[in-house]
């Protein structure tokens, strides 16, 4: 089922987008299609590692599988008080 397969991969990808951002930051956008990711907040941008872009790679090819092919998809990122972090998806579909 594709929820239960995309699970350990958002979870992969939300740690390589923490891993990969200033600490200062407390939110920011994952902006994705299959051709670019960009992580941003305001006006500002951080670096997509490789473990970002390999993880944005699995989704696609996830999605793909299941017959629901991605345009591309937003992800928003949170840092809560605790220092824990949420993030909701918006997906557009090819």
């Amino acid at each position: 089922m594709l929820q239960d397969e995309q699970l350990p991969l958002d979870r992969a990808l939300a740690q390589a987008v923490i891993a990969s951002i200033p600490e200062a930051w407390s939110d920011l956008e994952l902006r994705a299609t299959k051709s670019s990711v960009s992580l941003v907040r305001g006006g500002a941008v951080a670096w997509a590692t490789g473990d970002v872009k390999n993880a944005v790679a699995a989704l696609f090819a996830l999605f793909e599988r299941h017959g629901h092919p991605l345009a591309g998809f937003t992800y928003r990122f949170t840092r809560h008080d605790d220092g824990g972090w949420s993030f909701v998806g918006e997906y557009a579909y090819a």
